[in-house]
């Protein structure tokens, strides 16, 4: 989106879902405002394109993430990374599959529509595990471990362990199968970038490089993510912005209904 026009359709998407967000939660302001812009788009002579596709996209995965939230209320541990991929989609998958209407689809894209929210989903699910692992410490002075149990046990390991945070080799090997995974899911998300509308893949694609070299630190930190937190510092934020420009003009998207090209 861009103009006038844009930031306007912009505004009200925002400002929708953060009435519906106060309707959800009791909130009576949540109602005036709700109207109030659903009256403003009935006024309209097309309605903008986040609004068409409103129900669709919108409704579900943003209650999902309520649900995320409230999940991480009660639940502090997860069995297997089914039950924690799960827990990741709901506080950042959802993200990500609500972020396509905003972002856009570009026209000249021969992709299907779902291969696009499955990136957007995968970069959603990429960010939250590189959270995870990059919080292991932090989270467990919280009492909370955001690792699959069962992988834990097979790698020798167990919360006792997570909770004394001292970095051994069954760890490090551990930490390695974790990081390669998340990995995946970028590769799984970068796939979906070049799809987006040509104002959108900069800054997603330089999130996305951004985001992935934590990963790159956690290695560099000797897979200690107890006691030191994995970050990327100024330099290499300031470098991957010109990267992600550079690699967006190179590329171009899919020409058919597989993925897109990348530098």
């Amino acid at each position: 989106m861009c103009g006038v026009g844009g930031r306007m359709n912009l505004w009200m998407v925002q400002m929708l879902l953060t009435s519906r967000l106060q309707l959800w939660t009791g909130g009576r302001r949540g109602w005036r405002i709700y109207l109030l812009v659903v009256r403003m788009t009935c006024l309209m002579p097309h309605y903008p394109q986040p609004f068409q596709n409103f129900r669709l996209t919108f409704r579900h995965p943003f209650k999902d993430m309520i649900k995320g939230m409230r999940m991480d209320l009660k639940k502090s541990r997860y069995k297997d990374f089914d039950e924690l991929y799960l827990y990741c989609y709901y506080v950042a998958g959802t993200v990500g599959l609500m972020s396509v209407p905003v972002m856009g689809i570009s026209p000249d894209s021969k992709a299907t529509t779902e291969s696009v929210y499955n990136a957007a989903l995968a970069l959603g699910i990429a960010n939250q595990l590189t959270n995870i692992l990059r919080d292991v410490g932090e989270d467990a002075r919280r009492g909370r471990i955001y690792l699959p149990q069962d992988e834990l046990v097979q790698a020798g390991l167990s919360d006792e362990d997570v909770f004394k945070g001292k970095v051994t080799d069954k760890w490090r090997s551990f930490m390695k199968n974790q990081i390669s995974r998340a990995r995946k899911f970028f590769l799984d998300a970068e796939q979906g970038v070049m799809e987006l509308s040509r104002a959108s893949r900069w800054p997603v694609l330089a999130s996305l490089l951004l985001y992935r070299q934590i990963l790159d630190e956690i290695e560099a930190n000797d897979y200690n993510n107890f006691t030191k937190r994995a970050y990327v510092g100024k330099a290499k934020k300031l470098l991957a912005l010109p990267v992600a420009y550079g690699r967006t003009l190179i590329s171009r998207p899919s020409s058919s209904g597989n993925q897109s090209t990348l530098g």
